[in-house]
């Protein structure tokens, strides 16, 4: 159009162009649809080999849900993700923030409060992960306390998004993650710097967008069929368990095998940790999460399925290493608690991702370590059954002349059995201090009176044996 009729070609091009992009379009659409269907199909094949527990035989499944996942670790990154950064104070150093340089920084200039880092994000980018480096070098420079705010213009940024307390010792802090709705101003303020400082030292802001591939829309329809399939099973479990207790000695048979099957899907079809740990954060917390909430709540005589199990383990006579019953338990309470039958304690199984060295009984890469609120109700259930047996001893033997030395070996019995139960984690640890102390708090005066002198001469030959 600029050179007229000297190219006379032009307005061909221009047409051609057009209908490419016609033409373009309507292939991008047609693809779309074409793996949407693909998709659904897909998730209907999951779903029926979780009902039947028959092999996949649909022809190159295994390659389709290859190249949907591929890539899946891939995000975008940081320049890709903001159009600027400005800052409180100092502009000509707010360059440091994205050298990615840790050994550079930006330092702020102000009053203590006044600080802020300011983020314009690229439109319709969704943040997937907001982190800010620091150092525990830069001592009362050092940030301590920091709000994380969005608004939709500089001049409307009023929407808390998170907070953080930053340990003296941290080095990367976590702002934002997994956020569902695109901010196009995010600000970073520092309210409080370590030990009392007034101007702050940040050494790097690092944003990461959305994963570039179809895996985000793929993940979302997979943990949502997942945690409906499990949560179902689940009701159906815990219905079983309230009318019979005896079901308990079930559940870690039903657990595992669920658990079993997602791991094996997933070793077999999903090609990276990523995918394989999104299914199965889906998956514990459908299964087991609510197993335990259910067997942890008392039932209409106060006690707990979960309690009166353990009661019976405890009641019983010491039973050996391969007694049924006491494997049963221990399975059990090992699963729930999510402490490896070995003896480990991981913070969350098959976090490398490696395929080798899973335990059967523990599904790696589809296992994650069990919410604080269900470790929290596994550790009051067990404090509430410590007390009782501990009220029970004395009840019957408070008044014996003995009493310090029964107490003892009752103390190491219940110890050895919290090992075998839950291994050595510190919360159950604590739990069977605060059983005892809770029992000895409900005594009466003169039984009280008696076991204190007892533990006072008991005390007293220790001491004068040393």
């Amino acid at each position: 159009d600029k050179h007229g009729p000297a190219l006379p070609l032009a307005p061909a091009l221009l047409e051609l162009v057009s209908d490419c992009e016609r033409h373009a379009a309507l292939y991008r659409k047609l693809t779309g649809s074409i793996l949407a269907g693909c998709i659904q199909v897909v998730l209907g094949q999951i779903e029926e080999h979780r009902r039947s527990q028959r092999p996949i035989s649909v022809p190159f499944f295994d390659v389709f849900l290859h190249n949907l996942c591929r890539s899946s670790s891939v995000e975008v990154k940081e320049d890709k993700c903001w159009e600027k950064v400005q800052v409180s104070s100092n502009p000509h150093r707010a360059s440091k923030l994205t050298d990615r340089n840790p050994k550079t920084y930006w330092e702020s200039n102000g009053s203590t409060g006044s600080h802020y880092i300011t983020i314009h994000i690229q439109c319709g980018v969704v943040v997937r992960e907001m982190s800010m480096l620091v150092a525990s070098e830069d001592s009362s420079y050092m940030p301590a306390r920091v709000v994380v705010l969005g608004g939709d213009s500089p001049t409307d940024i009023r929407t808390e998004l998170n907070a953080v307390t930053v340990l003296p010792s941290a080095s990367r802090v976590v702002l934002l993650e997994n956020m569902t709705r695109f901010w196009p101003v995010i600000q970073i303020r520092v309210k409080r710097c370590q030990q009392g400082g007034i101007d702050t030292r940040v050494r790097g802001i690092e944003v990461l967008g959305p994963k570039p591939t179809f895996w985000p829309i793929f993940k979302e329809q997979l943990c949502q069929r997942t945690f409906l399939f499990c949560s179902a099973r689940v009701h159906a479990w815990c219905q079983e368990i309230h009318r019979d207790r005896g079901q308990l000695l079930q559940l870690f048979g039903k657990l595992n095998r669920a658990l079993q099957h997602e791991q094996d899907f997933a070793d077999r079809f999903l090609p990276d940790d990523e995918a394989a740990r999104a299914l199965g954060r889906t998956c514990w917390e459908a299964l087991v999460t609510p197993v335990v909430q259910s067997i942890t709540s008392p039932d209409p005589s106060g006690i707990s399925p979960l309690a009166w199990l353990l009661g019976e383990y405890l009641g019983s006579a010491e039973p050996p290493r391969g007694d049924a019953f006491g494997s049963c338990v221990r399975r059990l309470t090992q699963l729930l608690v999510h402490v490896d039958p070995g003896g480990t304690e991981p913070e969350e199984a098959g976090a490398g991702g490696g395929k080798e060295g899973r335990k059967k009984e523990t599904p790696g890469r589809v296992a994650v370590a069990v919410k604080s609120g269900g470790l929290w109700d596994m550790v009051r259930c067990w404090r509430g059954v410590v007390q009782q047996q501990v009220q029970r001893f004395l009840e019957m033997s408070g008044q014996a002349p003995d009493v310090v030395e029964r107490y003892c070996a009752l103390y190491r019995r219940l110890r050895g059995a919290m090992e075998e139960l839950f291994g050595q984690q510190a919360a159950f640890v604590a739990a069977l201090g605060q059983g005892f102390a809770g029992a000895l708090l409900q005594l009466s005066f003169l039984t009280t009176l008696h076991v204190s002198e007892q533990f006072a001469r008991y005390l007293d030959r220790k001491v004068q044996e040393l």
